[in-house]
């Protein structure tokens, strides 16, 4: 799977404070740090991408560090444009994570799915805890299912839309 992680909005959320306040050069390797563990245990594929204008001098440099792309936008572009640049390249295998509520109905547009930032966040942490007790992590469905036993439907005829179907998948392969 390859998700695309809009840097900042995901630092700020886990924060919980505004990035005016915040060590930015720490945060960001704190936050790298934290996807190449979180990668080195799921195998995703997570391009980080930051303003680059908020790093002095780095607009438009992008690097590898501990198997995570990391991208500073180039002068004149945010990072809300190379996240939608993505969106387009790679649409319905790309998932983003930003709480950018323009962004995710514009990304949405072209079929990648969005996931919010403490939602994401709080995913890599499951992960990253199941991973050190050695356990993988629970599978919500039912073992007939699984296992193709029965291919009547039960339950409630109403289904989630197609969107949240698609979500809640890539939820459960985080």
């Amino acid at each position: 799977m390859r998700i695309a992680v809009d840097g900042y909005n995901l630092i700020a959320a886990v924060a919980g404070s505004s990035l005016d306040v915040l060590d930015l050069e720490a945060e960001r390797e704190s936050l790298i740090a934290l996807l190449a563990d979180y990668r080195s245990c799921r195998r995703h594929m997570i391009e980080l991408v930051f303003d680059g204008w908020r790093a002095a001098g780095s607009g438009g440099r992008s690097s590898q560090q501990r198997g995570v792309k990391v991208v500073f936008s180039p002068l004149g572009l945010k990072a809300d444009q190379v996240l939608l640049r993505l969106a387009e390249k790679y649409g319905a295998g790309l998932t983003v994570v930003t709480d950018d509520s323009e962004l995710r109905h514009r990304v949405q547009r072209h079929h990648a799915v969005t996931l919010g930032s403490l939602e994401f966040y709080g995913q890599v942490m499951t992960a990253l805890m199941a991973s050190e007790k050695g356990l993988e992590p629970a599978d919500d469905e039912p073992a007939e299912h699984r296992q193709g036993k029965s291919t009547k439907k039960k339950g409630n005829p109403r289904r989630l839309s197609r969107k949240e179907r698609q979500k809640a998948r890539r939820m459960k392969s985080l």
